[in-house]
């Protein structure tokens, strides 16, 4: 069976972890996904300071990443989906 899998509008930059991190819903429950800062940068050019106008930007490309790493079933020890360079 095919999983539902949608994302929720609403993003933050963590500036401890130097990550964006988003949400997904995944047959009703939430998965934390992430993007590093390095990874941001080196794929869309953005800015440490605010890296969410770079993350807003490509924000579809980076959620379309992360449900491919979902469905393939790519998930960190903690359950959460983390977006590498590699991946984009």
């Amino acid at each position: 069976m095919k999983k539902e899998i949608t994302f929720l509008p609403r993003e933050k930059w963590v500036l401890k972890k130097t990550k964006v991190i988003f949400l997904a819903e995944v047959d009703s429950k939430q998965v934390y996904c992430a993007i590093h800062y390095e990874t941001l940068d080196d794929k869309f050019q953005a800015d440490f300071k605010n890296p969410l106008p770079s993350f807003r930007r490509n924000r579809h490309h980076i959620e379309k990443t992360a449900e491919g790493l979902i469905r393939k079933g790519c998930f960190e020890n903690d359950g959460s989906i983390l977006i590498r360079a590699g991946d984009l």
